[in-house]
């Protein structure tokens, strides 16, 4: 009896398959193995994970979505996860879980690629609310393209903007510091102009802002920060910018 329920399902699936409603990945869940399962469209990701190794989740992530990812996941771990219709970015932190990370959009406003920081955040207990720097990565992504010059634009290698805003960041790290401060001011009017990302940057701390910096701005981490310092009509932003400046003076790697 068994084995004739077994013929069934095999059967479905194989007819599932032939009319494109099931990956091959979808197949091999069935059959009971633990080839991760994840399903993205419309930038919205769902998943059917259970006991698949972290590495082998991003390859699957990488493979559906076509995000690349770049550093090194601190958190080797088995991940089970089972989600439906979740934003790409809220997705990502639970799968990733406590190491903070990056999502970075290309030129045509879709997701191409994730920074994993160096950085683990804090552990979040079932339940209660995602640390303040996951929070504000989550909202950071959720913006719509903002208006740049033509003169950053041509320096990011795109035709002309709008541009998605952690593209505009990618601005920090040149060399020209003409371009760093177009990418800064940009990104710092969005900041003072749209309540949620303004909240949600205020609730970290001086170490998280000095890590961000850093991995926004590289060499130049500073300047972006003085920027920020010095530039921002919000008390809160200068003074978290002024704090994060001295966390970098302290200690240029931590």
């Amino acid at each position: 009896m068994i084995k004739g329920r077994h013929t069934i399902a095999l059967a479905a699936v194989a007819l599932l398959l032939f009319a494109g409603h099931v990956s091959a990945a979808e197949s091999a869940l069935v059959e009971g193995t633990s080839t991760p399962l994840v399903r993205y469209h419309d930038g919205r990701l769902s998943a059917r994970i259970q006991g698949v190794p972290l590495d082998e989740v991003l390859r699957a992530l990488s493979t559906e979505t076509g995000v690349r990812f770049e550093g090194t996941a601190l958190d080797q771990r088995d991940v089970s996860k089972r989600f439906d219709d979740v934003p790409l970015a809220e997705a990502l932190r639970r799968l990733i879980g406590r190491q903070n990370f990056t999502l970075v959009y290309g030129e045509d406003g879709r997701p191409s690629r994730v920074e994993l920081l160096g950085v683990p955040g804090p552990a979040v207990a079932p339940g209660s609310h995602p640390p303040p720097v996951a929070s504000f990565i989550v909202v950071l992504t959720r913006q719509p393209p903002v208006v740049i010059s033509d003169r950053l634009a041509a320096a990011l290698g795109v035709g002309h903007g709008p541009l998605a805003l952690s593209k505009v960041l990618q601005g920090l790290r040149l060399d020209d510091p003409a371009i760093r401060r177009d990418a800064g001011a940009t990104s710092l009017r969005a900041l003072q102009t749209t309540p949620e990302l303004l909240s949600s940057f205020v609730a970290l701390d001086d170490r998280t802002v000095a890590t961000l910096a850093r991995s926004w701005g590289g060499a130049h981490a500073k300047d972006a920060l003085s920027l920020l310092a010095t530039r921002a009509s919000h008390p809160g932003v200068r003074g978290l910018a002024t704090k994060g400046l001295a966390r970098l003076d302290q200690a240029p790697h931590g």
